[in-house]
């Protein structure tokens, strides 16, 4: 994963923030292999919360390489992940970092929900499961 760009999902900021063993050893090694590290925008929204708690993931947010932002062209392409693959409407945040992690290049997704991240990135990024 040497100098890889990663895009980070919702669920590894929080395990991470939270302390979890595999979610901070997943950054470390990714930051250790000088990996670009992508928080796609919609992942903001799913992980904070309440400002006087959220100092953990603020920490892990200001240390990524990159905040993507949500584009129309990004919104469209989740639109159509979502369409192709027949998930639900619950989905839409994991469509739109998969989106997201495909307009950015990235080679990799790093998620704690790896069937649906899966499922819409198909063979097109690799999925990294915490």
């Amino acid at each position: 994963m040497r100098n890889a760009i990663v895009a980070l999902d919702s669920g590894v900021l929080i395990l991470a923030a939270k302390g979890d063993a595999s979610a901070r050893a997943l950054l470390t090694r990714l930051r250790q292999e000088d990996a670009l590290l992508v928080i796609p925008a919609p992942v903001l929204a799913e992980v904070l919360r309440d400002p006087s708690r959220d100092a953990g993931l603020h920490r892990l947010i200001n240390d990524v390489d990159e905040l993507a932002p949500t584009t129309a062209a990004v919104a469209r392409a989740a639109g159509e992940r979502l369409g192709a693959t027949g998930l639900p409407p619950s989905c839409t945040v994991d469509a739109m970092i998969v989106a997201t992690a495909m307009a950015r290049r990235a080679a990799f997704i790093a998620t704690t929900d790896p069937g649906d991240i899966t499922a819409l990135s198909g063979a097109d990024l690799n999925v990294i499961g915490v």
